[in-house]
């Protein structure tokens, strides 16, 4: 291997991993991310740009733009797997909202908790951060925990729809047994009515 190809060792390692987490995280986060697909798009034009150039100073330029590139792909892959579980939290709550969601999970309130914990370091760090890369690297390390909790809530929908059916089928008898009642109390008014004219 000559040096030339050594050189792109360490973008070919890093576009690996960036096309990997992509991978990865569009599975969990149903479907793919195309901020990271770009990046990755854009890296690939910079590497055939490095490969092609006429100097050694514009080949490292290109280079390392294309490196550049595949780190905020693996960036953005993890802001939107982030953003779909937070969201993917926020429709669960409003679904649920009726339901005693501890009768199905016990530990809702610490999972709650902790979705709302991550959100908000998430923000706070995203507000605070000088750099994309302190940001991600809070990014990386807290998501396999909110993929968890995300992951709980998500395989508890089942038993808590059967909760919201049987919430339903409850709350119609509560309402057609008094109009039932007020529409023969109705009836027999009429009636008496008819009967003393």
């Amino acid at each position: 291997m000559d040096s030339r190809s050594t050189q792109y060792l360490p973008l070919l390692e890093l576009y690996k991993k960036a096309e990997d987490t992509i991978h990865i995280l569009g599975l969990e986060s149903d479907g793919l991310d195309t901020a990271a697909i770009n990046e990755l798009r854009y890296a690939g034009q910079h590497t055939l740009l490095s490969i092609t150039a006429e100097n050694s100073e514009e080949c490292e330029k290109q280079l390392s733009r294309a490196m550049a590139h595949c780190e905020r792909a693996i960036y953005d892959a993890f802001d939107s797997a982030v953003f779909f579980r937070l969201t993917q939290f926020q429709e669960f709550v409003k679904t649920y909202e009726t339901v005693v969601i501890s009768e199905v999970i016990p530990n809702y309130a610490e999972l709650s908790r902790k979705m709302k914990e991550a959100k908000e370091l998430l923000y706070r760090t995203r507000a605070e951060s000088e750099s994309r890369e302190k940001y991600y690297s809070v990014v990386q390390e807290k998501y396999d925990s909110l993929a968890k909790a995300s992951d709980t809530l998500e395989a508890s929908r089942d038993e808590l729809n059967k909760l919201l059916i049987q919430q339903s089928k409850s709350n119609k008898r509560f309402w057609v047994q008094p109009a039932a009642t007020l529409l023969a109390a109705f009836i027999g008014a009429l009636s008496a009515i008819f009967i003393l004219s």
